[in-house]
């Protein structure tokens, strides 16, 4: 294996690294919730209320720091970019990190900055998650690594709202000189913004990565209105000749290049730990097969197949 991937890097022309994660990096706190009071799909939490765990952990989130970790397991030199409070969770994420081997060469740190994530999870694996989140304006400053990433294999852009897309597309640009991919996913915010800001985001993009009511959102179209068994590209003709990769949850994921329509059943684990993260584990598991092998139906499968690890374990990575 060893050789295998030693070979590997001795042909990707040059690159310190193979791919670079750029997105959310977050302290993700986890209790019980067994002992919650739920009724249908919702917990009840009681105003004064006092609740009692079974059990605690800690783990990094954010989709910066999941894609980079699962990309590092599987053998790439990955790098995550992020910010990272100096509070109380930086040394904890920084040690899980440089455990999972992850570079940290191009995360940055800021006082004012916090993300972290409270999840509630059952014993089915289902959870619910409070979430807070510093804005991320800060990230298109000079301080920040974002203007200092150098061309890696792969560039993974994930979801980071509050950045510009003019800034995230002028760092595609450049990157894109130097031979890098790009791999895009786009938020749910990114797909409802006007359209030429998703233009300006999907002109650089190599391949685009969202689920189908992103997808949905972002062609202004309702989603029962779209056959994802058959090609997508009337609806975005634009991305024709680039990759485009719908997930659908239970159903799967599809694959689309030019006339060619792909599809990968979702695989599912005997028993679900925990659902968080599972896409961003899909989205290491592909960039990981496609950029080693370029071989699309390969590529979900090996997606999917991540996805379903992560779903029998506790957190997202």
């Amino acid at each position: 294996m060893r050789f295998l991937l030693f070979t590997f890097h001795s042909i990707m022309g040059g690159y310190m690294l193979d791919v670079v994660a750029i997105g959310n990096i977050s302290a993700d706190l986890y209790f019980s919730a067994d002992e919650l009071t739920k009724e249908g799909n919702r917990l009840h939490l009681a105003i004064g209320g006092k609740y009692r765990a079974s059990w605690f952990e800690m783990h990094v989130g954010g989709g910066g720091a999941n894609v980079s970790i699962g990309c590092a397991k599987q053998g790439l030199r990955a790098a995550a970019v992020g910010m990272v409070g100096n509070n109380i969770f930086r040394k904890s994420i920084l040690q899980r990190l440089k455990l999972a081997k992850v570079s940290r060469r191009y995360i940055s740190f800021n006082q004012k900055d916090a993300s972290v994530s409270i999840i509630l999870l059952d014993k089915h694996g289902e959870r619910t998650i409070i979430k807070h989140q510093s804005s991320h304006k800060h990230s298109a400053d000079e301080k920040y690594s974002l203007r200092h990433i150098q061309p890696a294999r792969v560039v993974y852009f994930g979801n980071m709202p509050d950045v510009s897309a003019l800034e995230r597309a002028r760092v595609m640009k450049r990157l894109k000189v130097h031979n890098s991919k790009i791999v895009c996913n786009l938020g749910i915010r990114d797909c409802t913004a006007p359209k030429r800001h998703i233009d300006e985001l999907l002109e650089h993009a190599d391949v685009l990565i969202v689920n189908t009511y992103e997808f949905a959102e972002m062609v202004r179209k309702k989603r029962s209105a779209i056959d994802f068994k058959k090609s997508i590209f009337s609806h975005m003709p634009k991305m024709k000749d680039r990759l485009v990769v719908v997930t659908d949850s239970a159903s799967g994921s599809y694959g689309y290049l030019g006339d060619k329509v792909h599809h990968q059943k979702a695989i599912k684990p005997r028993r679900i730990v925990d659902t968080t993260g599972a896409g961003d584990a899909y989205t290491s598991g592909f960039i990981t097969s496609y950029i080693m092998h370029e071989d699309i139906p390969h590529a979900l499968k090996k997606g999917a197949q991540a996805a379903a690890k992560i779903l029998t374990v506790r957190g997202a990575n």
